[in-house]
């Protein structure tokens, strides 16, 4: 009896134990799968993947302010979220993470948040990044930061050219970031490392990581960061809150936005692409093209010249000023040789049709000139042949409305001026034909 009692007891001790130490060992092992996976690896980190994904960083859309998840399907339609627009963002934050500088929570999140707060975005238009140098440096305690000069151009270079640029801050233990471009706008990618001709980068944007073979010739900046644990020798702290990604083709790729979506977005971000835009001037290398500064010893010889192009400027506006007042006195002239025409044409046909003594047309010519009732003329005859009025006949009176209203119009719309010339030019050439005989 006593046996079997304790059989019974040493089985409820068992029954008790192996619960309690299964529950205590599942636990681990989800704490651990937790802790896994929320630490994951900066190399995998994507602008459009993750608890990020979805957060505006911008301080406010519609209904929407910083912080606040828009939902997956909303991630890249134009709203200001990591997917959208935070590919700068999330390359500094990989390269932090590689240094191994940052904090123990690094991550794209952690460091657009960090950002936003401090005042390191663009005022007015927070889509931007206005001030990373500060914004690296402050995160970071001083470890990770803007090397100067900071920024390197490399558009129109051979691809060459922007390999040996990247290489340079490369094995100057430096974590370099590319600017390339894409659907008209910019993007930023990470640069791992170099492999032969291969740029090995970390693309917020994409799971490629060959940076000619996705972007090829839209390479055109090269931005220069570097870190007290030079990128020869980092691995990266292996922390951060991105969840991890499958890398390699496999991996998922970002919605790409439409043509139009596109457009709307570099309107936010007052990005164009000036190459493609009419009128404008070609881009301007400012190292290889310098503005010419004089040096203090030509001041004087600049000054006078100055002066000289100053003197010249003002006598051809005054010479401008003249042609001006010159054309409108002569359309001045031609309105009231038309209005004197008009009244001379009403004045003939009063003539011709009143029964009134009163003459307007004779009064007009101060008793000069008077209709002919009978159609013969005497308009051009000699005053020795005969005194009075002359007769004026339909055919003279229309041959002088004719070149009354032709000389107006020329005077009006200028073609004075090419009648003119057109004279000079003539005279000219008979001057020219006589004197060669």
């Amino acid at each position: 009896m006593k046996r079997m009692k304790n059989q019974m007891n040493l089985l409820v001790k068992v029954l008790l134990v192996v619960p309690i130490a299964f529950l205590f060992f599942f636990s681990n092992m989800t704490n651990e799968t937790i802790v896994s996976a929320n630490n994951g690896d900066y190399k995998t980190w994507k602008q459009y993947e993750g608890d990020w994904a979805d957060r505006l960083y911008v301080s406010k859309y519609g209904q929407y302010k910083f912080g606040d998840h828009v939902g997956m399907a909303n991630k890249s339609k134009g709203m200001g979220t990591m997917a959208d627009w935070g590919c700068y963002l999330t390359a500094m934050a990989i390269q932090i993470g590689k240094s191994g500088t940052g904090p123990a929570d690094n991550d794209p999140w952690k460091f657009a948040e960090h950002m936003h707060k401090g005042g390191y975005m663009l005022a007015g238009n927070d889509s931007l990044v206005q001030n990373e140098k500060d914004g690296v440096n402050t995160y970071t305690g001083g470890k990770f930061r803007a090397h100067e000069p900071f920024r390197q151009d490399v558009g129109g270079k051979s691809k060459e050219q922007k390999i040996a640029a990247i290489k340079a801050v490369l094995d100057a233990g430096g974590y370099p970031i590319v600017r390339v471009g894409l659907n008209g706008g910019t993007h930023f990618v990470a640069v791992d490392r170099i492999e032969g001709d291969k740029v090995v980068l970390m693309d917020p944007g994409s799971s490629k990581d060959d940076l000619f073979a996705k972007y090829g010739s839209t390479v055109n900046q090269v931005r220069f960061f570097e870190s007290d644990t030079p990128s020869t020798n980092a691995n990266g702290n292996g922390t951060g809150g991105g969840a991890q990604q499958p890398t390699g083709e496999g991996g998922a790729q970002p919605q790409q936005p439409t043509k139009e979506q596109q457009e709307k977005i570099n309107i936010a971000r007052m990005e164009w692409d000036e190459g493609k835009i009419k009128g404008l001037p070609k881009p301007r290398n400012w190292e290889e093209d310098p503005v010419q500064i004089a040096h203090l010893s030509e001041l004087d010889t600049i000054q006078h010249q100055s002066l000289e192009k100053w003197k010249k400027e003002v006598k051809q506006e005054e010479k401008i000023d003249m042609v001006k007042y010159a054309r409108t006195g002569l359309m001045l002239i031609g309105i009231l040789l038309l209005v004197f025409s008009l009244i001379y044409l009403v004045a003939y046909m009063f003539d011709r049709v009143s029964m009134f003594e009163f003459k307007l047309f004779e009064w007009l010519t101060l008793g000069k000139l008077t209709p002919s009732a009978t159609g013969d003329s005497t308009f051009l005859r000699n005053k020795e042949q005969q005194y009075g009025p002359k007769l004026v006949n339909l055919r003279d009176f229309l041959i002088v409305e004719f070149l009354l209203i032709g000389l107006s119009m020329l005077l009006l719309s200028g073609s004075i001026f090419y009648v003119i010339e057109v004279i000079i030019d003539f005279f000219r050439a008979m001057t020219n034909y006589i004197s060669n005989l």
